[in-house]
């Protein structure tokens, strides 16, 4: 995956013409997104509260963001967003990574093996999720103009004028188990 080009469409945005609940399907097919489903629903869950998105990832580079985004997924296969969340994250002292965001935003942790715990908090929802219908957790480096790019540089983001890539490698295993924190549900 990498960062800074990756559209942002839907979500809370001041463009009416790209705000709001859209269709994901054209982003999710970007190599630069990486996505999860569900399996579907077998009967209406209600979904009310926090959710995050906890990332095992090592980077090329950090100077870069980390976006997540929950959707629900119809089941003709319709993919629409519900909340989103991103951290922007650079390299600290003594091979650390830390985020520029506040606690309110998410956390970085590290491990032993080169490989970053970034913890994404999101938007908070409220929702019933139909049966048959899935959710999907969409990851990517960035979402413009939903956010200002990240040229990737460590340059100032108004003044920024040089683009360094990046490649992500993100993990799902038993020593990094990446996952989608939800609320407590109910059954509709």
């Amino acid at each position: 995956m990498t960062p800074s080009a990756t559209p942002g469409v839907g979500g809370a945005s001041l463009n009416p013409a790209n705000a709001g609940r859209r269709n994901q399907r054209r982003r999710e097919e970007r190599a630069d997104v990486r996505t999860w489903t569900s399996d579907p629903m077998p009967a209406g869950l209600v979904l009310a509260g926090p959710v995050a998105a906890e990332i095992w990832l090592r980077s090329s580079n950090w100077h870069t963001d980390l976006f997540a985004r929950l959707c629900t997924v119809s089941p003709s296969g319709r993919s629409r967003n519900l909340s989103d969340g991103i951290l922007r994250l650079e390299p600290g002292e003594e091979g650390r990574v830390i985020t520029l965001g506040t606690a309110a935003d998410g956390e970085v942790t590290g491990a032993d093996d080169g490989v970053v715990r970034v913890r994404i908090r999101m938007w908070p929802i409220g929702i019933e999720v139909r049966a048959g219908h899935r959710l999907r957790l969409q990851v990517s480096g960035g979402a413009h103009p939903l956010v200002a790019r990240n040229l990737g540089g460590g340059e100032r983001l108004g003044s920024a004028t040089r683009m360094v890539p990046a490649d992500h490698d993100v993990f799902q295993d038993p020593e990094h188990p990446s996952a989608l924190l939800l609320p407590h549900a109910l059954l509709a």
